[in-house]
């Protein structure tokens, strides 16, 4: 494509010309920065970028995604005339071959890109960079995806370290397809990467490390940050095979480990790292199973000597990689230093309170887009305790996790916190928060469930005149008389709400409307009608709710006749028939305890109340008939009982056939009842009996010194099973 002499399909933003399809001739006169879309490489000669303004541009950028109908070629020396040039990206996907002399010239050349060049031979590049008087003063080199395609040849080893002798201060290798990569060069020429503040090696592909060598010794002193998200994406590395295995990506019931982290190899190399990037590390592989680590307990992990080897990591970003459960109480020491970490879109919906005790510098925890309302849930004290040991954090972000309510004392511990968000939550009511955090100078709330705002809530906030408080979004409402105060309130405190402008409630009519002092008008009036209406029925009231009160006495008594009539015709079934009160379901490690402490006691009390010689709990292989086949005895036996009892124990947990029988109690649609011996993990069972333990009344079995005592009588649970019979 021949030069033009006219700006044609150009324009001129501030400093920079950007031209489309054509290469001017003549520059405007403030231009110091010029863009080339849709350039063919062929079309620039040694006589392109000269005269015409070309001399005084300081960046320049080619474009060109197309292909090109000649050879694919940057020719040597056609940026000489860029005397002044500090920043050049190449941007050819087409771009093929590199002439050597292609830089000369560029000697204040600072920023290289040649990012997207799919197709450059690679070896072409190494080649001129060998010459350490190319590109002397080069501080930012990136190479995103140069070379992927079509799998050319591309080795990290001694010639690509050793461009590392110019003062390169960022270094951008992402996305590329490595054959080999050798990192001995590094080891023992410490005059490479002396300057190398950022590396990023994310989405990198190394298809062989055979002749792979992690260096010993060396460390890269000014290296800061590093980038390493994606980089077990393509399966290929050896190292991937366990964090990125589908079949190996849950780990449970690990207990008393020691682990010894030396500082050697790449641990050494990065010791001075203090940001690193571990977002999507297995790529965004959507068929991966969620990551668990579950039932982990007395795990650490401690430094060589005690010294701690990555004493300067202050960030870590660890987004998007599915960890669902962390449920493990790990100890880390190399952690200390940290004062950032960014947990957000993982998924998680359980942290164990131990986790984050291994960075008590932490400044700033981010956990946004997770589904920690589960954790809040089903775990409020350990959600409760999640941040306590966090004495210095500032920042907190919990937005979009599904949380209903924030527990009192959650932030308790965090004397220092001055931003908490919980954006786009579920809450519905809010909150005093401050009591607990007086040091909050930022609380978002913003699109939230909250409907009323109580007068104590704004009184607490406006004796903290520093806080700023955003709640735009919520489902606020003022449809009758009893949200007047809420109202009030609102226009109490709407200095303390940013957003206040913003706020909108529902009237009956579900419009929405501002929150104005019109609107309390309204409503005051809707209150005062209400209070003459009441006034006029409230004889008819006292007349009616008396009679009621008479209704539901006589209900009173029915009922409690009719659950001892419950009771007596459960005695005479099981006086004249086979079947039985309760049949136990039970782990063989329990069969000492629930013949001794359980079945003798009860059955008893069982026989005694109904006035029968025969056994009236069923504990399996005795009332089983031999020889037939062991689920239909389960079924037959569970059949002709009334209630269902369930032993939970350690062992129960562990039990599969437990398990089952209690599947066949839920399919005849039996009333289960928990007991539980002594100290009970409920979270190691089944959410079925999770909810059963969270619903129904349990039987208990303590310990008094070392003897299960039950704390209740038998008298009472026999009287219970009978009834619900």
């Amino acid at each position: 494509m021949p030069n033009v002499s006219s700006n044609v399909n150009c324009e001129n933003v501030n400093d920079t010309c950007m031209c489309y399809g054509n290469i001017p001739a003549e520059l405007p006169p403030n231009s110091t920065r010029v863009e080339l879309h849709c350039i063919d490489p062929m079309s620039s000669t040694n006589e392109t970028f000269r005269g015409g303004g070309w001399e005084r541009i300081t960046y320049l950028r080619l474009f060109w995604n197309g292909k090109s109908s000649t050879s694919n070629t940057l020719l040597g020396g056609i940026f000489t005339g860029l005397k002044h040039l500090t920043a050049l990206h190449i941007n050819i996907v087409s771009l093929q071959t590199l002439d050597k002399g292609v830089f000369d010239g560029l000697e204040n050349l600072t920023i290289l890109n040649l990012d997207d060049c799919w197709q450059l031979d690679f070896n072409d590049f190494l080649d001129i960079m060998s010459n350490e008087d190319v590109l002397p003063n080069l501080h930012d080199l990136s190479l995103r995806k140069t070379s992927s395609e079509n799998n050319y040849n591309v080795i990290l080893g001694e010639r690509f370290w050793k461009m590392l002798k110019r003062p390169v201060m960022s270094l951008d290798i992402s996305e590329m397809v490595v054959n080999v990569y050798d990192l001995r060069i590094l080891d023992t020429d410490e005059s490479l990467g002396r300057t190398i503040e950022m590396f990023n090696v994310s989405r990198i592909s190394a298809f062989n490390g055979l002749k792979s060598f992690k260096p010993e010794t060396r460390a890269l002193q000014s290296l800061k940050e590093i980038d390493l998200s994606g980089f077990f994406n393509d399966g290929h590395r050896r190292d991937a095979h366990f964090f990125c295995s589908p079949f190996t990506r849950k780990i449970t019931n690990m207990h008393d480990v020691r682990n010894i982290v030396q500082n050697t190899g790449l641990t050494k190399l990065l010791q001075n790292v203090d940001t690193i990037y571990m977002d999507q590390m297995c790529g965004d592989d959507e068929k991966l199973p969620p990551f668990i680590f579950q039932h982990a307990k007395n795990v650490s992990y401690y430094s060589e000597d005690g010294h701690n080897i990555i004493a300067h990591l202050k960030r870590i970003y660890f987004r998007k990689n599915n960890f669902r459960l962390l449920d493990a109480e790990v100890r880390i020491d190399t952690l200390s230093s940290v004062v950032l970490i960014d947990l957000t879109e993982n998924g998680l919906e359980y942290i164990h309170p131990v986790i984050f005790q291994n960075v008590h510098s932490l400044k700033q925890l981010v956990l946004s887009k997770n589904r920690l309302g589960q954790m809040q849930l089903r775990n409020e004290s350990d959600f409760v305790a999640l941040f306590r040991s966090l004495r210095y954090v500032e920042h907190i972000k919990l937005d979009n996790n599904g949380i209903n309510a924030i527990p009192p004392l959650t932030f308790a511990g965090n004397t220092r916190l001055t931003t908490l968000d919980l954006e786009s939550n579920m809450i519905t009511v809010l909150t005093c928060l401050m009591k607990e955090v007086p040091s909050v100078r930022h609380l978002n709330l913003r699109n939230n469930r909250i409907k009323i705002i109580q007068s104590s809530t704004i009184d607490c906030l406006t004796k903290m005149p520093l806080v700023e408080v955003t709640m735009g979004g919520n489902e606020l409402t003022c449809k009758q008389c009893s949200d007047y105060e809420s109202v009030q309130s609102l226009l109490k405190g709407n200095r303390l709400i940013v957003d206040f402008d913003e706020l909108r409630c529902e009237t009956q009519t579900h419009v929405q409307v501002k929150v104005t002092t019109d609107l309390l008008t309204s409503l005051r009036f809707d209150c005062d009608r209400t209070a003459i209406i009441g006034a006029t029925v409230a004889s008819t009231v006292a007349f009616i709710s008396a009679v009621c009160v008479g209704i539901f006495v006589v209900h009173c008594k029915r009922k409690l006749q009719r659950k001892e009539d419950r009771m007596v015709r459960c005695v005479e079934n099981l006086y004249r028939g086979d079947g039985f009160a309760v049949y136990m379901i039970y782990s063989s490690v329990d069969e000492v305890f629930v013949r001794s402490a359980v079945f003798a006691p009860l059955n008893e009390k069982l026989k005694q109340a109904v006035g029968v010689e025969r056994d009236l709990v069923c504990i399996g292989d005795e009332q089983f008939r031999v020889g037939w086949n062991i689920y239909r005895e389960i079924y037959r036996c569970m059949e002709r009982s009334n209630v269902t009892v369930v032993v939970l124990s350690e062992g129960f947990a562990n039990s599969a056939f437990c398990d089952q029988e209690l599947d066949i109690a839920m399919q005849l649609k039996k009333p289960v009842i928990l007991l539980l011996k002594g100290d009970v993990d409920i979270h190691q069972h089944s959410e079925h009996i999770q909810l059963l333990y969270r619903t129904k009344v349990r039987i208990l079995f303590g310990y008094e010194g070392n003897e299960l005592v039950l704390k209740t009588t038998w008298d009472k649970v026999c009287e219970s099973f009978l009834q619900m019979g």
